[in-house]
């Protein structure tokens, strides 16, 4: 899994294999169990990065361009208000 966006489509794939009948009860009960621990692990992630104000950045967060040209921006802005 490379992050949230890449979780939310296997599970999509994994409703669509139940309803045609490819994937097994058993195995998308595997399956499931095991995004719900992914899952557990971003609200866990989620929280720190929220309790630290930003300061530590959840590693479920790597959407490409978006995400570093917002950090860039966001150190370009912290850099200018210490130096006010």
């Amino acid at each position: 899994m490379k992050n949230q966006l890449d979780l939310i489509e296997r599970m999509s794939q994994l409703m669509d294999g139940i309803q045609s009948g490819a994937i097994s009860i058993d195995k998308a009960k595997a399956m499931t169990q095991a995004a719900d621990v992914v899952v557990q692990v971003m609200k866990t992630e989620a929280a720190v990065y929220a309790a630290s104000e930003g300061a530590v950045r959840p590693s479920f967060l790597k959407l490409g361009g978006e995400v570093s040209a917002i950090e860039s921006d966001r150190a370009k802005r912290l850099q200018q208000l210490s130096r006010a």
